[in-house]
């Protein structure tokens, strides 16, 4: 009788153990999977970048701080790095802004001309 408790006993405890540790460590992968698929220094030193060029053009009233929220928001779309893919796709973003009427032709040329600074 002793014997068959003290095996149960041991089986539980040895199960605990190896199930409390393995959900310990899914989690683990899991947090750091989530943080590798929030955190991307490059895409957000881009965006950074890109809102430091266009502050300018919200100061002096060439674009609203509406329309610079749009053009962010198009212009980080899917980007993580800048090549000159990035940069074509950059143009056709802005050919959409102005298509959609968010803003004008002459905005996008001095819009361009602060990003490529």
């Amino acid at each position: 009788m002793l014997n068959k408790t003290t095996v149960i006993f041991l089986v539980l405890i040895v199960s605990m153990f190896l199930f409390g540790g393995c959900n310990k460590n899914i989690s683990g992968y899991q947090n750091s999977v989530q943080n590798l698929i929030r955190k991307n220094p490059i895409k957000e030193a881009i965006e950074k970048d890109y809102e430091a060029k266009i502050q300018p053009l919200i100061n002096d009233s060439t674009i609203t701080k509406y329309q610079a929220n749009k053009l962010l928001t198009y212009l980080m779309g899917n980007i993580n790095t800048i090549t000159k893919e990035s940069i074509q796709k950059q143009d056709n973003e802005l050919n959409k802004l102005v298509n959609d009427k968010v803003i004008t032709q002459q905005q996008a040329y001095k819009i361009i001309n602060a990003l490529r600074k």
